[in-house]
């Protein structure tokens, strides 16, 4: 009992803080159902069981979604269900692009992922964390594979009859599904790498149990599989010591980037609207992300749902056309609202890696440095925006 309460209350926490799992408590009973049906009892007597012990998961999950969908009250709904949408409003169109994003999502997860993997890995072949990345495969690999006759001997040596494998595998592949139906409802249908690939985590356990149910068919002799096996878990290793050096890379990128930005303007005045060229972080492109930075570093004039700046990119059709126009640039993103003056602008030009943080000027229109396709914005560069601390 203390640790079914003790999985319900982490449950409830995952909920209300990540949604993207909430589809994958609906398979919860065919888990069950698979589990307890070994037993050989008839039908009804396990449905009962499933049931007693899903009710305490379904009842959280009921309480949650009702208050998720019915109870809770955003400014401006955050990830409203579009797919439901353009289903309703065109389903000749609709349906048949949903299940070509579906065909193309689960074949490239279940599939593409480890021929993608390899190539990220061979991407700079001469470079010391892909030596690294490379050897660390290689050791977790020949250690799985040597320890495997005496630790995985009971769990490789076994062998399921088909029907166990085949459910494995069908099973794997329903998860999969229903675990990025709610990624697919709200409209997001670019699972692929970069900022987008945490849509794929609640595929992952189905995926998984999918690769298991096709390890077991393919190889019936325990040597194989476990050079299979050991195979998988040194590109997995490799992969991350590579996903490790990137994260840190990036995260060091944006480091110096704020800490050029806080010295070169010390004091930024209340509704100004920041442009940049291109995002300063790969694994964090969205605006959003980089306006949420930039009003943590400075502090706000007001309280509640207007943010003091906001930062916009001249790659961006909608605002290039917004300064072309001196229209107000304003946003509402999911309730949080800024709105400036087109004069009300700072221009800020930065290159990564080891460069510094130019702040420009109108003067900087026959600099030289500067991509052509962006010096014609500079003239709208504001410099009184900027305070010295001294000033306040």
């Amino acid at each position: 009992m203390a640790l079914t309460l003790l999985s319900l209350a982490t449950a409830l926490g995952h909920l209300l803080t990540l949604e993207y799992f909430a589809g994958l408590e609906l398979i919860r009973p065919l888990y069950l159902y698979m589990i307890i049906s070994q037993d050989g009892a008839p039908w009804q007597p396990t449905l009962k069981r499933v049931a007693t012990k899903w009710a305490p998961c379904a009842s959280l999950w009921v309480a949650w979604a009702l208050w998720r969908l019915v109870l809770l009250e955003f400014p401006v709904e955050p990830h409203p269900p579009s797919l439901v949408y353009a289903i309703l409003e065109n389903p000749i169109l609709a349906i048949p692009h949903f299940f070509k994003l579906v065909v193309d999502n689960l074949s490239r997860l279940l599939l593409g992922v480890w021929p993608q993997l390899v190539q990220s890995l061979s991407g700079n072949s001469s470079g010391p964390v892909v030596r690294l990345s490379w050897a660390m495969g290689a050791l977790t690999a020949a250690g799985v594979y040597a320890a495997a006759p005496k630790l995985l001997k009971d769990q490789l040596a076994h062998s399921p009859d088909r029907r166990m494998a085949l459910s494995s595998l069908a099973l794997g592949l329903v998860s999969v599904f229903v675990g990025l139906l709610p990624i697919w409802l709200i409209g997001e249908t670019n699972l692929g790498p970069g900022y987008n690939e945490r849509f794929a985590l609640p595929a992952m356990f189905g995926a998984a149990l999918f690769w298991m149910g096709l390890f077991w068919l393919l190889f019936r002799d325990f040597m194989p599989r476990a050079l299979f096996l050991s195979i998988l878990l040194g590109l997995i290793v490799a992969g991350h010591v590579r996903a490790a050096d990137e994260f840190r890379a990036d995260w060091a990128i944006q480091q110096a980037y704020y800490t050029q930005l806080n010295w070169r303007a010390p004091t930024i005045q209340p509704s100004t609207a920041i442009f940049i060229f291109e995002p300063v972080s790969t694994w964090m492109p969205n605006p959003s992300a980089s306006s949420a930075a930039v009003n943590t570093l400075y502090p706000q004039s007001r309280s509640g749902n207007v943010a003091d700046f906001w930062i916009f990119e001249t790659r961006r059709t909608a605002n290039i056309r917004a300064l072309e126009d001196q229209e107000i640039l304003e946003t509402n993103y999911r309730g949080l609202q800024f709105k400036a003056e087109d004069a009300n602008s700072l221009l800020f030009f930065y290159k990564p890696a080891g460069g510094c943080l130019w702040v420009l000027t109108p003067l900087d229109i026959h600099n030289a440095y500067l991509p052509k396709e962006e010096r014609q914005w500079v003239a709208r560069a504001n410099l009184s925006r900027i305070q010295d601390v001294t000033d306040n």
